[in-house]
């Protein structure tokens, strides 16, 4: 086994790096409130995840 590949191989971490900064200090009332907020910086985020 060779190990893992680098991490900027992966655009999903690229992704939750994004995610994790813009949310680091948020606080959610509900878990339907972060879904909410979620899927919308994913759809105006300029990945393409499908």
């Amino acid at each position: 086994m060779t190990g893992l590949p680098p991490s900027d191989l992966n655009p999903v971490e690229a992704v939750w790096s994004l995610v994790r900064s813009a949310m680091a200090k948020t606080a959610f009332e509900t878990p339907d409130d972060l879904d909410r907020v979620l899927r919308r910086g994913l759809a105006e985020s300029s990945f393409d995840l499908t």
